[in-house]
């Protein structure tokens, strides 16, 4: 009677001593895993410890400690580790990578440069309205400022905080004026920074570097233009954007971008006469291109010259039958001169035409 429950003691004491024996054939592996682990991936510098390329250094570990020494271990996970060409960004999910502590004993700044480049690089694949974005730059703005703080004088990183900082441009402006005060003559740097100042709202200084670079170059026409932006979006000020634009001219007489935006200055002070003839030495240098004769069949209809008006847009269809534009405003001659039903057609035709266009860029 006593034999079934020996036999069921010494079954549990058997079942015991196989699960005791298995657990510890396998712990030292288990362990063994996480320490290779540990000391590999630890030493895979700028990595963060959530990324693809720490999983990845953490997998190899501990499959190669199952089969092979520790020695070939850590050789494969590094091999496998380090095998990517950008030192610092491969293996990183968006959201993630960040401005890392960089070794010392090494160029920390350069290294703290280039992880700002990735993070600029991440970013560049991100909506430009989203948050991830925006912090992505705050984080490379971070990482070039730990680069200027070991390298102070650096001009590279400087730039490079001043073209990115999105939340501060006073200090955007000042990280400027130390590479403008290095290089004086330097001509775009005064334009940048004049961008920077126009971004923090000091016009003043912002108009000063338009002038000093127009100061170290006074044949430079596309200064004179883009000081003319600056007066006319900037400042509203159409009489010193007209004067830059003057200059710009007596610089090259025919440059087109200064007589259409002359003509457009004139017009909208409703000075017609000096908006026809700048419109019309545009034509005269390029007369097949539409959009000149419908500007200036614009300005010819506020000047109330309607016939004038609808022979300008008329060759402007025949030069570009395909513009939308074109159609529209000869519907709106049409509808002046009482032709409402050449006007509803080319009503008809403009909106045909954009529908066409929609398609295509949709296809693209």
């Amino acid at each position: 009677m006593d034999l079934i429950p020996n036999m069921i003691r010494y079954l549990a004491l058997f079942t015991i001593l196989v699960i005791l024996s298995i657990f510890f054939a396998f712990y030292p592996i288990s362990e063994g895993r996480s320490q290779v682990a540990n000391v590999n991936c630890s030493n895979l510098g700028n990595v963060n410890i959530t990324s693809k390329k720490y999983a990845q250094c953490l997998a190899n570990a501990a499959n190669s400690w199952a089969n092979v020494p520790l020695n070939a271990a850590l050789v494969e996970a590094n091999a496998t580790a380090n095998s990517s060409d950008r030192a610092f960004s491969d293996g990183y999910e968006p959201g993630i990578l960040t401005c890392q502590d960089q070794p010392k004993g090494t160029d920390e700044a350069y290294l703290y440069f280039l992880n700002s480049q990735d993070l600029l690089d991440a970013a560049e694949e991100m909506d430009t309205l989203s948050y991830s974005w925006k912090t992505y730059r705050r984080e490379a703005v971070r990482c070039l400022t730990k680069a200027i703080a070991l390298d102070a004088s650096n001009r590279t990183y400087l730039l490079k905080r001043a073209e990115i900082n999105d939340d501060d441009p006073l200090l955007a402006t000042s990280d400027i004026t130390k590479v403008i005060d290095a290089h004086p003559g330097d001509i775009d740097l005064h334009l940048l920074r004049a961008r920077a100042y126009v971004r923090s709202k000091q016009l003043k200084p912002a108009l000063a570097d338009y002038t000093k670079a127009i100061s170290l170059e006074p044949k430079n026409k596309d200064l004179y233009l883009k000081r003319y932006s600056f007066f006319l979006l900037e400042m509203r000020d159409q009489e010193k954007a007209l004067a830059d634009l003057n200059s710009v001219l007596a610089i090259s007489p025919s440059d087109p971008a200064a007589l259409a935006y002359r003509a457009e200055i004139y017009s909208v002070r409703k000075d017609y006469p000096n908006a026809l003839k700048d419109l019309t030495l545009l034509i005269e240098s390029e007369p097949t291109f539409y959009f000149y004769y419908l500007s200036r069949s614009k300005v010819y209809e506020e000047a109330g010259q309607l016939d004038k008006a609808l022979a300008d847009v008329n060759t402007a269809i025949k030069i570009s039958p395909t513009s939308s534009s074109a159609y529209e405003q000869r519907a709106k001659l049409y509808r002046k001169t009482a032709r409402t039903a050449l006007a509803i057609r080319d009503e008809r035709t403009a909106k045909r035409l954009d529908a066409q266009l929609m398609k295509e860029l949709e296809k693209e």
